[in-house]
């Protein structure tokens, strides 16, 4: 069974959730041009919350296929999203920098464009003086926890950014 049946599996059994993209926009963006981004049913029910808003809208960038800057290492601070290290963990970030205070979210991508968010959303300067080996060794766990020791990503610690985005995206 591949990831993406093992998600569908998930969905439909309401551990994994699809997020949607919010706002007039999103109608007009095809499905085709799209990322998915995915979340646990704790996060889905966070989302669910109308102070929620603001980080859903930040997220549109990502979901609506929009241009998007990452790094596939942690020190890049003008990145939306950055791989965590060790790289072979494929654990990722996604930095809501426009707000504050600013959030942080934690997932790994299953396949090409498609984001799964385990953990978050987590305030920066809770991230910064706790550390991320934490929510980065959380993450793993969940990620276990939800598809068993049998699926890790497709991807695992690729050097090629459209490995993980396969458009509209740039190194920072």
């Amino acid at each position: 069974m591949s990831i993406l049946d093992e998600i569908e599996k998930l969905c439909k059994r309401q551990t994994l959730h699809l997020l949607e993209p919010l706002g007039l926009r999103a109608h007009l963006v095809p499905l085709s041009e799209r990322r998915k981004l995915y979340m646990t049913a704790d996060l889905a029910r966070y989302f669910e919350r109308r102070e929620s808003n603001r980080i859903h809208t930040d997220l549109n960038v990502y979901m609506l296929g929009d241009f998007i800057r990452a790094a596939l290492t942690l020190d890049h601070k003008d990145a939306r999203m950055a791989r965590l290290d060790p790289a072979r963990d494929d654990v990722w970030e996604i930095r809501i920098r426009e707000r504050e205070p600013q959030f942080r979210l934690f997932g790994r991508f299953a396949v090409t464009d498609v984001f799964v968010v385990l953990r978050g959303p987590a305030r920066r300067n809770e991230v910064k003086s706790k550390g991320f080996d934490r929510l980065k060794d959380e993450c793993l766990a969940e990620w276990q926890q939800t598809f068993g020791l049998g699926n890790p990503p497709d991807i695992l610690g690729s050097t090629n950014i459209h490995d993980y985005i396969s458009k509209n995206v740039d190194l920072a």
